[in-house]
């Protein structure tokens, strides 16, 4: 429709009165606020309004209020004038009660012998007032200054008693702003726009529009008593008002010009969410991006699995393929259980694109985010690609490698080329190590450049807010594993390094928390001697979970591989030191002896030393509480934040059409 990015501004005429004038303007306007790429709102209410008048502008309107020059205020000085003087600043017009003003103040005119009137601005009532005035005798009491540059206003404000602003209707009044930058208060009526900016007998005060005579009660007591008026100046100087400085808000509107401030409709892709019973990263992952983008404002819509209920904000659309059905297949079964996961994972591909189709014709989504591992959004890739970001977990060669699923390698990579070409045919690619960024970059055939680096994160309060109303489980101290029990995980080492630790501490126990997938009777035989030392819990809920990892003394996870562990981040969440392995997650997020402990990948007797060395030590709990305040810069929101700023990028939406 426009060739040209067109942004419309709303102070306030343009929704309460232009519209009345004629149904073109009417009309005009709101195929503006339809067609154009953004608009700009100068308070709630009249984006409020905007919605109600347009509604479908409701995703790219923005409330940015009027900005003052701060400085350039605090540099001016006081206006020099031989009396005492209260102030009007706008235009002459009866929207803004300038009538109710001069009517307030000409009944307390012989109370107050030395106090007038300034009256800055022009307008339609301009000859009227003069009339009004002339005919009372007020000339010498009420002047009317005309226009004036800002300048000149500026050094009003700072010479001024205080303002008076009596209007029927605002936006988001720029005098009041200036007046608080000049120290002074505002005795301003009860409507929208200046409530909204003065708090009353806190930073000024509030009278009923047109109550004259309230109005000249409020001028003569805040006249009379300086103490009062004192006190509430003093408040104006406690307030901010940097978040109205004219750079700062220059900067705002910037970002609405490139796309940075519009809020996006992301479809995520996941057949894994919030909790499943193959203990999957990506459940967790998913979750946490999810939520933390709606807190952000940004619109979700989620294709998932039919895996049963979630706690979520999230609009939801199942797909008919159950999570069994798509996790890795079971070695034993040869051929058969292989393809049909294959298969599986096809199918889903299939139905969550057509779900994804659907959405995007009905309300028009921005961008799609899947993992790559089993290939959700393998379809959307090659019919959607200029839309789909495709997070870099782990891909299930890498799983098979470790686990010695495969007889012959190539047989996973196989399995694995529909990841491959969906992360082909994405717009954008992130991952949360450089490590897996470089293995996939090299394997994969993808430039390194095009993949960025993006941290997994956790909901640190909400992970502790859940541990801390569970109730302790399991009695006495013990150590804990959680997570799916297979050897990329490093339990077989865990389980080698037992004996020694339960022979050096025999009042120790030891907790799985996690899907078998086959090492439960390699640690029993492995331990037989100290079996009923060692606690198996299959895949809980989250708040038990978390409770567990609150009350345990050590939290091992040796993993011989890991992009960047999630229940790491839980752990550090809850305040708990981990023993973890470099070349994996910990030295991104791990100092050794400093918030946590790191031993060698694979080596059962370096992690059974660590573990008895870390038991003897009187100050673990410091390095838990140290594991607490180093995760802050994993919170959740605050990498959300830079997975939008990718997702724009990715998708163009940044950059100038």
């Amino acid at each position: 429709f426009l060739r040209f990015k067109l942004i419309v501004y709303i102070h306030g005429g343009e929704i309460r009165s232009y519209v009345q004038v004629s149904p073109l303007i009417r009309w005009t306007l709101k195929l503006c606020l339809r067609k154009c790429y953004a608009a700009i709102a100068v308070s709630e209410d009249l984006k409020s309004e905007a919605i109600a008048f347009a509604p479908s502008v409701r995703r790219k309107i923005f409330v940015i209020s009027n900005g003052i020059d701060i400085r350039e205020i605090e540099r001016q000085k006081a206006y020099e004038y031989p009396r005492k003087y209260i102030l009007f600043v706008g235009r002459l017009h009866p929207v803004k009660g300038i009538d109710t003003l001069i009517e307030a103040f000409q009944r307390i005119m012989d109370r107050t012998p030395q106090l007038d009137l300034l009256v800055v601005g022009t307008g339609p009532l301009d000859r009227s007032l003069h009339r009004m005035v002339a005919e009372r005798g007020s000339v010498n009491r009420i002047i009317f200054l005309g226009d004036r540059e800002r300048s000149e206003v500026y050094a009003l404000l700072k010479g001024c008693e205080f303002l008076v602003l009596p209007s029927h209707r605002e936006g988001c009044p720029m005098v009041v702003l200036e007046a608080m930058a000049a120290g002074k208060i505002t005795i301003g009526s009860k409507v929208k726009g200046i409530v909204d900016l003065v708090k009353h007998e806190t930073t000024g005060v509030l009278f009923q529009a047109d109550h004259f005579s309230e109005l000249s009660d409020l001028i003569l007591q805040y006249y009379s008593d300086h103490t009062r008026r004192a006190a509430l100046e003093d408040n104006i100087k406690g307030i901010g008002l940097e978040m109205y400085d004219i750079q700062r808000l220059c900067d705002k509107h910037l970002e609405v010009y490139a796309g940075l401030r519009r809020k996006l409709r992301i479809c995520l892709i996941s057949a894994f969410y919030y909790q499943d019973e193959a203990c999957s990263g990506l459940s967790s992952y998913y979750f946490v991006l999810a939520e933390s983008l709606i807190d952000l404002g940004h619109e979700l819509h989620l294709v998932t699995s039919e895996n049963g209920s979630f706690p979520s904000n999230v609009a939801t659309v199942p797909v008919a393929v159950r999570q069994r059905e798509l996790t890795r297949p079971d070695p034993s079964g040869v051929g058969g259980t292989r393809f049909r996961a294959l298969a599986a994972r096809l199918l889903f591909s299939l139905k969550a694109y057509l779900s994804v189709r659907e959405l995007d014709r009905s309300v028009g989504i921005d961008v799609i985010v899947a993992p790559e591992l089993f290939a959700p959004a393998l379809l959307v890739g090659f019919l959607m690609g200029s839309k789909l970001v495709t997070r870099l977990h782990a891909p299930t060669y890498i799983g098979d490698h470790f686990n010695q699923r495969y007889r012959y390698e190539f047989v996973g990579r196989l399995l694995s080329l529909p990841e491959k070409a969906q992360a082909k045919r994405s717009t954008g690619l992130s991952v949360a190590s450089e490590r897996l960024a470089s293995i996939i970059a090299a394997d994969w055939s993808i430039p390194r450049e095009t993949i960025q680096v993006i941290p997994n994160s956790v909901r640190i309060d909400w992970v502790r807010q859940l541990a801390a109303q569970q109730p302790r489980e399991i009695s006495g101290e013990y150590l804990l594993y959680f997570g799916r029990l297979e050897k990329l995980k490093g339990v077989h080492v865990i389980s080698a390094a037992l004996s020694q630790v339960f022979s050096e501490r025999p009042d120790i126990m030891m907790v799985f928390i996690g899907k078998d997938c086959g090492l439960k009777e390699m640690i029993l035989r492995d331990n037989h001697h100290y079996r009923d030392k060692i606690i198996f819990l299959d895949t809980v809920e989250k708040g038990r979970l978390f409770g567990a990892i609150r009350y345990a003394k050590l939290v091992l996870l040796p993993s011989l591989f890991e992009n960047q562990s999630n229940a790491a981040l839980e752990a550090m969440a809850l305040g708990r030191p981990i023993i973890g392995t470099p070349g994996t997650f910990s030295e991104q997020i791990i100092e050794d002896n400093i918030n946590g402990f790191v031993v060698e990948p694979g080596d059962p007797r370096a992690l059974s030393a660590r573990i008895v060395s870390c038991l003897r030590m009187d100050d673990l709990d410091r390095i838990g509480q140290n594991a607490y305040r180093s995760i802050a810069a994993l919170d959740s929101k605050r990498i959300a934040l830079r997975n939008v700023e990718f997702y724009r990028d990715a998708i163009g939406l940044a950059k100038p059409r």
